[in-house]
């Protein structure tokens, strides 16, 4: 998911540069999001203040829950417990874009209600947390609309998250106040505003990248792979041809491919 937030935010992220891999194999293209040792470093925070802000964010989705038992230790434990930032909740979600078949692994903050077992569907009781600095004037709303809601609404979008739940932090990193937002909706709080984004043009952009890297990468080897660039001067996405290097799906999963765990007759996929 976070590498189709990317590109699908590009248009209006311009500046923001991004390098991915991407393989064949078997008729779908696998991708995966490449990260220089610059920006880990740059990940795990630049400074201790945005590591303390990073903190805050872990922190909120540690302790957000409707209702507190204070008589269960599980619960009341994660008010003053440690925050666990390797735990984590994955979902897959398949969907689809213009002639492309989307397969996505995204991380999922919590659900509603408690999750009921197969056929249900727990999807639409999904939320995803997100903490912001509180807004304190019209110049810093224009700023959180065309910023930020253009993220949290296409990480939502994507794997079909119906909520967002967005805690406002004053600087000293206290939860001041909560804001529900439906991801369906949002994209009509930001229209015909200064600076608007469009869903449209996120859509169209994200689907012409995958039809563009279809036409490009040719090689049906899981061992070959491709480089997909977004970097200064920002003009073109670029798209290199690295051959039989940087090779990164497992022998573990071509092995299960290959002992017959994959779908029969593939299609193709991106």
């Amino acid at each position: 998911r976070g590498i189709l937030t990317k590109i699908m935010c590009t248009p209006y992220t311009r500046n923001e540069p991004w390098q991915l891999r991407a393989t064949l194999f078997k008729g779908t293209i696998y991708i995966e999001e490449h990260v220089s040792p610059e920006k880990r470093k740059d990940a795990g925070g630049s400074n201790e203040r945005h590591k303390l802000m990073s903190y805050w964010g872990y922190r909120f989705e540690t302790i957000f829950i409707e209702e507190v038992d204070l008589n269960d230790p599980e619960l009341t434990g994660r008010i003053d417990g440690v925050v666990d930032t390797n735990l984590q909740y994955c979902t897959v979600a398949r969907t689809k874009l213009g002639r492309n078949s989307i397969i996505m692994g995204a991380e999922v903050d919590c659900i509603s209600e408690p999750k009921k077992p197969p056929p249900h569907n727990p999807l639409t009781n999904y939320i995803e947390l997100k903490t912001s600095r509180v807004i304190s004037n019209p110049r810093e709303r224009n700023s959180f609309e065309r910023h930020k809601l253009l993220k949290f609404w296409a990480q939502s979008f994507l794997p079909g998250i119906p909520t967002i739940i967005v805690g406002f932090r004053d600087d000293d990193g206290n939860v001041v106040t909560v804001e529900t937002f439906k991801t369906m909706e949002i994209p009509r709080l930001v229209r015909g505003k200064e600076g608007a984004w469009d869903t449209t043009i996120c859509i169209n952009f994200l689907d012409g990248v995958f039809n563009f890297l279809r036409k490009i990468i040719v090689v049906d080897d899981p061992e070959v792979t491709y480089t997909i660039r977004w970097d200064a001067p920002f003009k073109a996405i670029e798209v290199e041809f690295d051959g039989k290097k940087n090779k990164f799906l497992t022998e573990q999963f071509l092995s299960r491919w290959n002992r017959g765990g994959s779908r029969e007759n593939s299609k193709t996929d991106t």
